[in-house]
């Protein structure tokens, strides 16, 4: 009894998140605006010795536009070249040991591999990210920052391949600029799914389909049993977007 009460409860966990499978497009465009905080960069500021979390969201001293392009590489992952404009306070103690702070244009570029936690389709999917980039700054021409991102966020369905967008994001820095990026946005997903990679890469093959399901048995991870292309070939008898083995 106690293991079937585990075994339906866990059962009842995933259908909370689970949705209806869907083609997983290849590509995505998103526009985000973003809040920077380049005064809390390492939970304390240049006028505290001190600071909580708390800072890192409540000492928001600048803003900007981003938009970024995502590419599918995989089921989950994704490449995503994202660019921002803003501008911010960038304490120039940083700088030049003075503790007065400007307000500052920045620039920046990354290259991000992105893993999404859920298939495609979820209504609610979290993911992480890290990459590499660069920061050039309207008021230090001279030297421009590499940085490595790193953070999370999670992407909310709204329609069809539409999607709300929020992301917090802490970026490191080789001169000065280390600091968070909160971002809130819309994304567009579009191009051929899942299903279309696999149909053509089994025409291509030509194999044998012992289920008949369309999907050839070099590809099908349940070669006897009809399925799904977006469930690699095995079946979801619920629609739950769960394969049922």
């Amino acid at each position: 009894m106690r293991k079937l009460l585990y075994t339906l409860s866990i059962v009842s966990a995933l259908l909370m998140v689970a949705e209806v499978a869907m083609a997983q497009p290849k590509h995505g465009v998103g526009l985000r605006y973003n809040f920077y905080n380049y005064v809390s960069p390492r939970f304390s500021d240049f006028d505290k010795e001190e600071a909580g979390i708390g800072d890192v969201f409540s000492e928001i001293d600048g803003g900007g536009i981003e938009v970024y392009y995502d590419h599918r590489i995989a089921r989950n992952t994704f490449i995503e070249i994202p660019v921002k404009f803003g501008t911010a306070r960038v304490p120039r103690k940083s700088i030049d040991n003075n503790p007065e702070e400007d307000n500052h244009s920045l620039f920046s570029m990354d290259a991000l591999v992105k893993h999404t936690f859920f298939q495609y389709g979820n209504r609610v999917n979290p993911y992480l990210h890290f990459g590499v980039g660069f920061t050039a700054d309207s008021e230090d021409n001279e030297n421009t920052d590499l940085n490595i991102p790193l953070g999370l966020g999670v992407n909310i369905r709204l329609v069809d391949n539409w999607y709300a967008t929020l992301q917090t994001q802490y970026r490191t820095s080789t001169e000065r600029r280390e600091g968070w990026h909160h971002g809130i946005g819309v994304q567009y997903n579009f191009g051929a799914g899942l299903d279309d990679d696999l149909s053509a890469e089994m025409a291509k093959e030509g194999n044998a389909d012992r289920d008949g399901d369309g999907i050839t048995d070099n590809l099908d991870l349940c070669p006897d049993a009809p399925g799904t292309a977006s469930l690699s070939g095995c079946p979801d008898r619920d629609g739950d977007g769960i394969a049922d083995k």
